[in-house]
Protein backbone atom coordinates (compact mmCIF):
# COMPACT_ATOMS: atom_id res chain seq x y z
CA UNK A 1 0.00 0.00 0.00
CA UNK A 2 2.96 2.59 1.09
CA UNK A 3 4.56 1.98 -2.42
CA UNK A 4 1.53 2.79 -4.51
CA UNK A 5 1.44 5.82 -2.72
CA UNK A 6 4.80 6.64 -2.87
CA UNK A 7 4.81 5.30 -6.96
CA UNK A 8 1.85 7.55 -7.10
CA UNK A 9 3.47 10.75 -5.48
CA UNK A 10 6.85 9.89 -8.07
CA UNK A 11 4.53 10.28 -11.11
CA UNK A 12 2.49 12.87 -10.14
CA UNK A 13 5.70 14.76 -9.49
CA UNK A 14 7.44 13.66 -12.99
CA UNK A 15 3.92 15.04 -14.66
CA UNK A 16 4.07 18.52 -12.89
CA UNK A 17 7.66 18.56 -13.89
CA UNK A 18 7.43 18.31 -17.04
CA UNK A 19 4.59 20.61 -17.79
CA UNK A 20 6.43 22.80 -15.63
CA UNK A 21 9.29 22.45 -18.97
CA UNK A 22 6.62 22.50 -21.11
CA UNK A 23 4.70 25.83 -19.90
CA UNK A 24 8.51 27.59 -19.59
CA UNK A 25 9.96 26.61 -22.97
CA UNK A 26 6.39 27.94 -24.46
CA UNK A 27 7.05 31.59 -22.51
CA UNK A 28 10.58 31.70 -24.35
CA UNK A 29 8.85 30.96 -27.24
CA UNK A 30 6.43 33.90 -27.02
CA UNK A 31 9.13 36.38 -25.16
CA UNK A 32 11.72 35.57 -27.69
CA UNK A 33 8.94 36.29 -30.48
CA UNK A 34 7.77 39.53 -28.79
CA UNK A 35 11.28 41.08 -28.30
CA UNK A 36 11.52 40.54 -32.22
CA UNK A 37 8.64 42.15 -32.91
CA UNK A 38 8.96 45.01 -30.45
CA UNK A 39 12.71 45.76 -31.74
CA UNK A 40 10.76 45.96 -35.31
CA UNK A 41 8.16 48.33 -33.76
CA UNK A 42 10.16 50.64 -31.14
CA UNK A 43 13.34 50.26 -33.40
CA UNK A 44 17.13 49.68 -31.09
CA UNK A 45 16.52 52.89 -28.94
CA UNK A 46 13.17 53.19 -28.08
CA UNK A 47 13.19 49.58 -27.23
CA UNK A 48 16.32 50.13 -24.91
CA UNK A 49 14.26 53.01 -23.45
CA UNK A 50 10.92 50.27 -22.94
CA UNK A 51 13.34 47.86 -21.52
CA UNK A 52 14.96 50.50 -19.00
CA UNK A 53 11.21 51.70 -17.66
CA UNK A 54 9.94 48.42 -17.12
CA UNK A 55 12.65 47.07 -15.36
CA UNK A 56 12.02 49.96 -12.76
CA UNK A 57 8.41 49.16 -12.62
CA UNK A 58 9.20 45.31 -12.21
CA UNK A 59 11.61 46.44 -9.04
CA UNK A 60 8.81 48.58 -7.68
CA UNK A 61 6.40 45.90 -8.14
CA UNK A 62 8.62 43.09 -6.99
CA UNK A 63 9.37 45.87 -3.64
CA UNK A 64 5.39 46.00 -3.37
CA UNK A 65 4.23 42.60 -3.57
CA UNK A 66 7.02 41.77 -0.87
CA UNK A 67 5.85 44.00 0.95
CA UNK A 68 2.14 43.01 1.47
CA UNK A 69 3.14 39.50 1.22
CA UNK A 70 4.95 40.53 4.67
CA UNK A 71 2.48 43.02 5.66
CA UNK A 72 -0.23 40.11 5.56
CA UNK A 73 1.41 37.86 7.17
CA UNK A 74 1.74 40.11 10.59
CA UNK A 75 -2.06 40.78 10.23
CA UNK A 76 -3.00 37.09 9.91
CA UNK A 77 -1.11 36.61 12.80
CA UNK A 78 -2.83 38.86 14.61
CA UNK A 79 -6.19 38.12 13.97
CA UNK A 80 -5.35 34.61 14.68
CA UNK A 81 -4.71 35.46 18.06
CA UNK A 82 -7.70 37.35 18.11
CA UNK A 83 -5.55 40.05 19.94
CA UNK A 84 -6.82 43.36 18.66
CA UNK A 85 -3.81 45.85 20.29
CA UNK A 86 -1.05 43.61 18.56
CA UNK A 87 -3.65 44.68 15.05
CA UNK A 88 -3.08 48.17 15.70
CA UNK A 89 0.60 48.03 16.67
CA UNK A 90 1.19 45.89 13.25
CA UNK A 91 -1.15 48.62 11.33
CA UNK A 92 0.79 51.80 12.59
CA UNK A 93 4.38 50.10 12.01
CA UNK A 94 3.72 48.82 8.58
CA UNK A 95 1.94 52.31 7.67
CA UNK A 96 5.45 53.76 9.31
CA UNK A 97 7.67 51.61 6.83
CA UNK A 98 5.37 52.52 3.78
CA UNK A 99 5.28 55.75 3.93
CA UNK A 100 9.31 55.89 5.05
CA UNK A 101 9.46 53.80 1.99
CA UNK A 102 7.56 56.09 -0.50
CA UNK A 103 9.96 59.23 1.11
CA UNK A 104 12.89 57.75 0.42
CA UNK A 105 11.72 56.27 -2.85
CA UNK A 106 10.60 59.69 -4.05
CA UNK A 107 14.11 61.76 -2.46
CA UNK A 108 16.15 59.50 -4.79
CA UNK A 109 14.13 59.56 -7.89
CA UNK A 110 13.86 62.42 -7.67
CA UNK A 111 17.14 63.69 -7.29
CA UNK A 112 19.00 60.69 -8.92
CA UNK A 113 16.43 59.98 -11.38
CA UNK A 114 16.62 63.23 -13.34
CA UNK A 115 20.15 62.92 -13.05
CA UNK A 116 20.70 59.50 -14.06
CA UNK A 117 18.19 60.41 -17.02
CA UNK A 118 19.84 63.81 -17.85
CA UNK A 119 23.40 62.83 -17.82
CA UNK A 120 23.96 58.76 -18.22
CA UNK A 121 21.31 57.20 -19.96
CA UNK A 122 21.61 58.13 -24.09
CA UNK A 123 18.23 59.47 -24.83
CA UNK A 124 17.91 61.41 -28.27
CA UNK A 125 16.79 64.96 -27.54
CA UNK A 126 13.36 64.75 -28.98
CA UNK A 127 12.86 62.02 -26.76
CA UNK A 128 12.82 64.16 -23.94
CA UNK A 129 12.13 67.87 -24.83
CA UNK A 130 10.70 68.72 -21.33
CA UNK A 131 13.22 67.41 -19.54
CA UNK A 132 16.20 69.61 -21.27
Amino acid sequence: MNNTIIASNNRRVAKNSIMLYLRMMFIVLVNLYTVRILLEILGAEDYGLYTAVAGVVLLFSFLSSSMAAATQRYFSFALGQNNKSLLLKIFNTNLAIYLLIAMIAFILLESGGLWFVNEKLKVPQERLPELR
